[in-house]
């Protein structure tokens, strides 16, 4: 789950709250950061409804 904001913690908050979910909080930044999340959600969006592939289709961050 990536978390972007000036609010160092705020930003533990909602990490925590994050791994309780079963997610892997990522810090990306501060707020100027949060544009780039809006867009990518706008991909996952255009990729979900307009090519097909649904509501299940995730962004995942893989690692080495």
């Amino acid at each position: 789950m990536l978390i972007a904001g000036n609010d160092a913690v705020a930003k533990q908050t909602v990490g925590g709250l994050a791994a309780e979910l079963g997610f892997q909080p990522v810090d990306i930044g501060d707020i100027s950061m949060s544009l780039h999340l809006e867009h990518m959600t706008l991909l996952w969006v255009k990729m979900g409804r307009v090519q097909g592939k649904g509501a299940g289709f995730v962004w995942g961050m893989l690692t080495r």
